[in-house]
């Protein structure tokens, strides 16, 4: 009985080492740019942006450290992701810092 409970012990371990070890996302070689392209998934304050360059994860600036201190998204960014859906075709001008994030986001009209 020991023996399975010090096995558990180590298979958790090893689990948990792999995610405090887990890389960053890899800086691109550009730190500014822009997507044109259709969210395809919107989740709180992270959308996922479907373009020609490919898919592209993106959410607001981090503002005011930890979430226990007062700490979240940029409020001003969440008020405008609000106005966007699934699907709608918007064109987002980001920086990247640790992740990619959105400096600004505008829809983009159909042209016919």
């Amino acid at each position: 009985m020991t023996t399975r409970r010090m096995l558990m012990a180590m298979l958790v371990g090893c689990f948990c080492m792999g995610f405090a070890f887990a890389k960053p996302e890899p800086t691109p070689k550009e730190t500014k740019g822009q997507i044109v392209g259709k969210i395809t998934e919107k989740d709180g304050g992270k959308i996922l942006v479907k373009g020609e360059e490919g898919l592209l994860s993106l959410m607001p600036h981090w503002r005011g450290g930890t979430p226990k201190d007062g700490g979240g998204f940029d409020k001003d960014m969440m008020k405008q992701l609000e106005r966007f859906k699934v699907g709608d075709k918007v064109k987002v001008s980001w920086v990247f810092d640790e992740h990619y994030r959105i400096e600004k986001i505008e829809r983009v009209e159909k042209t016919e």
